[in-house]
């Protein structure tokens, strides 16, 4: 298993105070904690793939912890449906709320997604095999309500790219944020041996970064939009003769999503400069140059046919009214006739390997015959029972 970056004191801290809080809830069964715990041990720290970090476990714990509480099941094995479509309607009606600044605020709609994701995804270890949901949750959308995601202009890049001070500020922001789009987590996990210069069939150099920790799944992505960038960056970080198997960056998340946020209040004046914000900035950039949803669901860490891909496919049009870039023309019928060239072969392809599966039995049956005319062969001679 890939080593991943150890986690901050703070996070671990606020986890084991998370479980204590827990443990000490009156309005919550024994039953119900011993369950919440068991899939936390389960399903976060010890199941296939990478551990979920300490933060994603705490959420995790928030929102069961609410579920429970406002749900009144005293047994999650012993939930109907009726239960839980109450608890969904009552938290999309903003019936449930959070004490935010002194006023019971309901909760945003990420929040809601993120909770009806998490009662999923625990009824599929409390009563699935792990990978199915059961029916009584099965009707969950976890995705109540996808909003226009936000991205920054052309102008407010260049802004960035002019007014970022250090060649690191420059990488973080610029490359790993509107290029690549990494999540936080992705970039922090980052090693040196995992960006690598490559050269293209049209014989241009392009970085292959390979992302290793991610909470969907691993991936190879390249930068095209700042490549310079890149080389000043490992020129730099390079002449310290640092070991490649390091993180690049020694900082906390907190501090990383800092660096964007300055950037944002110094540079463009806006106080909601995040890695977010750039990585919806990256996909839509990449979405107006003509990549393909498959080629974004990879890219970003999306499964494929994902709705928030299609999503931003879906605005490229109002993008291009408001002033956006235009697709080229001629590239757009190139890559439709790459696609079509590519059916083809993959028809041809099918055929042949029918052509294959059939010569293959033909085969078979021809030697199964001359061993029976041998007299090599006989059905009871491999009945244990005669």
């Amino acid at each position: 298993m890939e080593e991943i970056r150890k986690p901050k004191p703070h996070e671990q801290k606020y986890f084991n105070q998370s479980v204590v809080n827990l443990s000490k809830n009156k309005n919550i069964s024994s039953v119900n904690k011993t369950y919440i715990l068991g899939f936390i041990r389960q399903h976060c720290e010890i199941s296939d793939g990478t551990p979920l970090s300490y933060s994603r476990r705490t959420r995790y714990i928030h929102h069961l912890t609410k579920f429970s509480e406002f749900s009144g099941i005293k047994d999650f094995k012993k939930a109907k449906r009726e239960d839980i479509e109450n608890f969904v309607i009552k938290l999309n009606n903003g019936e449930i709320t959070q004490r935010r600044h002194r006023v019971d605020m309901p909760y945003s709609p990420k929040t809601i997604g993120d909770t009806l994701g998490a009662i999923k995804t625990f009824y599929k270890y409390l009563e699935g095999d792990g990978y199915t949901f059961p029916k009584k949750v099965a009707w969950i959308k976890k995705k109540t309500k996808i909003l226009n995601p936000q991205s920054l202009t052309e102008s407010q890049v260049e802004k960035l790219k002019a007014g970022l001070g250090t060649i690191r500020n420059r990488f973080m922001v610029l490359v790993l944020g509107c290029d690549l789009g990494l999540r936080p987590n992705e970039a922090m996990n980052l090693r040196r041996r995992d960006i690598n210069k490559k050269i293209t069939s049209d014989g241009n150099e392009v970085y292959k970064f390979h992302v290793t920790v991610s909470k969907t799944k691993p991936r190879t992505i390249s930068t095209r939009l700042f490549p310079q960038m890149v080389d000043l960056f490992l020129d730099e970080y390079d002449r310290k003769n640092r070991d490649p198997n390091m993180f690049i960056f020694d900082c906390s998340q907190p501090a990383y999503s800092a660096i964007f946020k300055r950037a944002g209040e110094s540079i463009l004046n806006i106080k909601n400069l995040t890695p977010t914000l750039c990585r919806h900035t990256s996909v839509t950039t990449y979405a107006i140059l003509g990549l393909s949803s498959s080629q974004l669901s990879y890219r970003y860490g999306h499964t494929f046919n994902s709705d928030v891909i299609n999503h931003y496919l879906s605005r490229i049009g109002r993008l291009d009214d408001e002033g956006g870039e235009k697709i080229d023309a001629s590239k757009s019928i190139k890559r439709d006739n790459e696609n079509d060239d590519l059916k083809r072969k993959i028809d041809i392809l099918q055929d042949q390997m029918k052509n294959v599966r059939q010569d293959i039995i033909a085969d078979m049956e021809r030697m199964f015959s001359k061993l029976i005319e041998d007299g090599k062969y006989s059905s009871s001679a491999h009945n244990p029972n005669d």
